[in-house]
């Protein structure tokens, strides 16, 4: 008889994908960052995928996989600039919106069509 046991691991973190006050305080961040005219977009995408693959009757592979996205579109003038993150911690976050605001006053001077 083995000394291993077969059991239920269960993961300790029961928050797989972020809740909606968690993107709406994600949210009010990067607002907070946004400077100058114009407008802010933010765009919190949270996922999470699981896979179990078996093979002789045992589990041969199992994944957790999860992922964190904030895109921030900054609207200066006509131009439009926008950027994407995974890192969630405020001196990224600033330098998303900062980069984001770059971008939009490099980008090419074309109107955009009514919307």
């Amino acid at each position: 008889m083995s000394a291993r046991t077969d059991r239920l691991i269960r993961l300790a973190d029961d928050a797989r994908i972020l809740s909606e006050q968690d993107c709406e305080s994600i949210a009010k961040r990067v607002f907070a960052f946004a400077s100058g005219p114009g407008e802010t977009y933010v765009n919190v995408m949270s996922w999470w995928n699981g896979e179990l693959r078996w093979a002789r009757n045992r589990t041969s592979l199992a994944s957790d996989r999860r992922d964190i996205r904030v895109e921030i579109m900054r609207d200066v003038g006509v131009g439009r600039g926008n950027v994407e993150t995974n890192q969630l911690d405020d001196v990224s976050l600033e330098s998303a919106v900062r980069a984001a605001e770059r971008s939009a006053v490099l980008a090419p001077q074309v109107r955009r069509p009514p919307q």
